[in-house]
């Protein structure tokens, strides 16, 4: 549960665990910052109107129209951007499942087991095989661990943020 990406699923979770109180605040601060968009939104359409209000040149009125325009899309993109959020994060979740009940018969536990007795408790050069073999699997994990811990870092934060990237398109 720490490595998985789907923040706004907190219902599955112990209250008391450290996860739940991460998903937590990403899921709070999320929709502080959804509002604090939302409030500057209000802000630019306020001085899109007054422009479009004051403006005489028909070059500028189209300008101005085409700032209305993007201020609409960034505010519907404001409020569909956790759905499409929450079916990349279902869909990237069913297709994990998917394999992983393709490759439910495929076990490597034993073969592992095996590898780590040999390495033990065998001699010669096979022994020292299996536990280079032990090693590169120990290590594999270990930056599988680091690399998908990296992930919830980064999917949290660009969660985090992605409301005030939503400004930009009306901005710009």
């Amino acid at each position: 549960k720490l490595l998985d990406v789907n923040f706004f699923d907190i219902d599955v979770i112990e209250e008391d665990s450290i996860i739940h109180e991460i998903r937590t605040h990403v899921s709070g601060w999320y929709y502080a910052m959804r509002l604090i968009a939302a409030a500057i939104l209000l802000v630019v359409l306020i001085y899109v109107g007054i422009r479009m209000a004051i403006s005489s040149v028909a070059d500028e009125k189209a300008k101005y129209k085409k700032m209305l325009w993007d201020w609409v899309c960034s505010l519907a993109l404001l409020f569909v951007i956790q759905y499409i959020a929450i079916f990349v994060i279902y869909f990237n979740q069913a297709t994990v499942n998917a394999l992983d009940s393709a490759f439910k018969n495929v076990s490597g536990d034993n073969a592992i087991a095996g590898l780590a007795l040999e390495a033990l408790l065998g001699i010669g050069l096979r022994s020292i095989v299996a536990f280079l073999v032990f090693v590169g699997i120990l290590a594999q994990t270990i930056f599988f661990f680091i690399g998908y811990f990296n992930r919830v870092l980064k999917v949290g934060f660009l969660l985090l943020i992605s409301p005030l990237i939503t400004l930009t398109y009306s901005i710009d």
